[in-house]
């Protein structure tokens, strides 16, 4: 074997350790989603947002709102739940403004929401005490 020959074989097997590396990493990611979604599946699943000091944010009082109940509540909070993943909601620990959960929502297209929609379901999400705490 040439010199050239020797180097083409040493730079394939690099490259193939490289692509080794990636599928292992790829599918121990599987790994982790499967006994992720079984976990899931066995408990209830609480979204968490970060702990806001009292006065630096407004918000309307759940006890005071008299606005109608988001009529596709459940539809909502199951798509939220079924799709926990893609939104990346585990990384959801601060505080983060509805127009950019809305924006994030929107950005995987699989579910209509219109502005006035969503702002019903996060009040009856924190009315009811659900997902978000």
């Amino acid at each position: 074997m040439s010199e050239s020959n020797i180097e083409a074989a040493k730079a394939e097997n690099l490259r193939r350790d490289q692509a080794q590396r990636i599928m292992n990493l790829f599918l121990s990611h599987q790994e982790r989603s499967r006994t992720q979604q079984s976990l899931q599946q066995q408990t209830q699943v609480t979204f968490v947002t970060a702990n806001i000091p009292s006065g630096t944010a407004q918000s309307v009082p759940s006890d005071n709102y008299q606005g109608p109940p988001c009529p596709r509540f459940e539809e909502i909070k199951q798509w939220m739940l079924d799709n926990e993943e893609a939104l990346a909601i585990f990384t959801w620990q601060f505080l983060m403004g509805e127009n950019v959960m809305l924006a994030h929502i929107l950005r995987i297209g699989t579910l209509a929401l219109h502005p006035n929609e969503w702002r019903a379901f996060l009040i009856q999400c924190n009315i009811t005490k659900q997902l978000f705490k």
